[in-house]
């Protein structure tokens, strides 16, 4: 039987996607289809011993990165899309993380010391916030412990992803942060992968984010000096 089946839904459920879903395939192209389809997806909520297993693994996995590169692509909740170079490293309690747009005038997101720098190339302009405030505070102690220092607003499983959603515990940021990993890559031996990244500028509106979704991931060394320019 299809998975779709395996949702419990009620005979007045049924009768309402018998009449809404052709009209959705009138209506809509294909892709807001598949959109509407997705709501009938499998999704269980981890309960307590699965959510201790899923954060020990990520947590491991979080504390075990000294270097990532990778290609992003990032959307927001307006749907603007731009795309990029990734660089992150954390070694001995030092985190960077930088975030550059391929286009040669759009913008950098640099974390350095404690400051998080959005640097605007086309206007030249620079402005800068306490990482504090941000979300990813986290990555910069010296070890990650997400059982101690964050609140988890939820934690779910599914499609084979785990999906974990928290903001600080302690701390002055609003916002809040969810990470996508697949559940087999977890489980393995073989190193996991951050999937995607979406965050939260506050926690009590989960509409208003950004979404950065990593691609072609390595594991390579990144030079200090890449985290020391904007161009």
């Amino acid at each position: 039987m299809s998975s779709l089946f395996k949702v419990n839904f009620s005979k007045k459920d049924y009768l309402k996607i018998l009449i809404v879903m052709p009209m959705i395939r009138l209506l809509f192209p294909v892709d807001v289809q598949s959109q509407a389809l997705a709501v009938c997806s499998t999704a269980a909520i981890l309960d307590r011993v699965q959510l201790n297993t899923y954060i020990t693994l990520i947590e491991k996995y979080l504390n075990a990165i000294s270097t990532i590169t990778a290609e992003f692509e990032q959307c927001d909740s307006r749907g603007f899309i731009s795309n990029g170079y990734f660089f992150m490293k954390r070694i001995g309690g030092v985190f960077a993380l930088k975030m550059d747009c391929k286009s040669s005038n759009g913008k950098v997101v640099l974390i350095k010391n404690d400051k998080v720098t959005y640097y605007n190339r086309e206007l030249r302009e620079k402005t800068e916030t306490a990482i504090y405030t941000s979300p990813l505070a986290f990555l910069l102690d010296k070890k990650i412990d997400l059982h101690r220092n964050t609140k988890i607003l939820s934690a779910m499983e599914e499609n084979g992803r785990i999906i974990i959603t928290f903001c600080q515990a302690f701390g002055d940021s609003d916002g809040a942060i969810k990470l996508v990993f697949q559940k087999e890559q977890l489980l393995a031996k073989e190193p996991a992968a951050i999937e995607q990244w979406v965050i939260f500028k506050n926690k009590s509106d989960l509409n208003d984010s950004i979404m950065i979704t990593l691609k072609n991931q390595k594991y390579s060394t990144v030079a200090n000096e890449e985290f020391d320019r904007y161009y």
